[in-house]
């Protein structure tokens, strides 16, 4: 009875906006982003090859602009990375109850995440240079002097920074903590329906009549709200 209703509710709205992704990927089975994937693994490889171990002379001396290069290199990387992930979690915001997309988005997460931790020792190296030869290379060199903002916050946090092999673990653990935790949260409060005087709502429903006119409407919701979050406490 409750799935009538919300049914016959949805299909009085029609056809409900969407983002449109275009600017990303075409799809979810878009070429460019196997395309994109199959570059950022080879890359990520192929840089770390050439640079672990490597910026503590360049810095050294300081070579500016070797720096500034892997920088320049490592962008391209973050910013490709950025837009596969940009692309699946909004693809998942738009619909987190579509198993098919879940599973997308869980992939795409996995194959980042893996990706990325071929990346980690360079911001750990960046934030372990000489504060001082690091500022007389960015005078000396424009190209690296760009980047000065992003040197600034990389290596912001550098006096609580762990070891390399402690910060991988926690990054390789990422996808099964935190974000698993995050997911399980978007998708429980999505499926969770409210009745408020005999109408089955969605959380954002049933908290947009917190702000009602009406005062009994907005007890009516609120004790929905209460009743149905109860009903979950052990997960939230």
């Amino acid at each position: 009875m409750r799935k009538n209703r919300a049914a016959a509710g949805t299909a009085k709205l029609g056809p409900l906006p969407a983002w449109r992704l275009d600017d990303l990927y075409k799809a979810r089975d878009a070429a460019e982003l196997a395309r994109d994937l199959d570059w950022a693994a080879g890359e990520a490889k192929a840089f770390r090859a050439d640079c672990a171990g490597t910026l503590s002379s360049a810095a050294g001396g300081l070579d500016g602009a070797a720096l500034a290069a892997a920088i320049a290199r490592y962008e391209r990387l973050d910013e490709t990375l950025s837009r596969i992930m940009s692309f699946a979690s909004l693809t998942y915001s738009g619909n987190v109850s579509d198993p098919e997309i879940g599973r997308f988005y869980q992939s795409m997460q996995e194959k980042v995440n893996e990706i990325s931790s071929e990346l980690i020792f360079f911001t750990l190296a960046i934030a372990k240079l000489d504060e001082a030869k690091l500022d007389a290379a960015k005078r000396a060199v424009p190209a690296l002097a760009r980047y000065a903002p992003w040197l600034r916050d990389v290596r912001a946090f550098r006096e609580h920074v762990l070891a390399d092999d402690m910060e991988r673990l926690l990054h390789d653990k990422a996808v099964a903590g935190r974000s698993a935790w995050v997911r399980l949260y978007d998708e429980t409060l999505a499926k969770l329906r409210f009745e408020v005087r005999g109408k089955e709502l969605t959380e954002a429903e049933a908290l947009h009549l917190l702000g009602d006119r009406d005062r009994k409407m907005r007890e009516a919701a609120a004790h929905a709200l209460a009743n149905v979050f109860g009903e979950n406490i052990r997960l939230f």
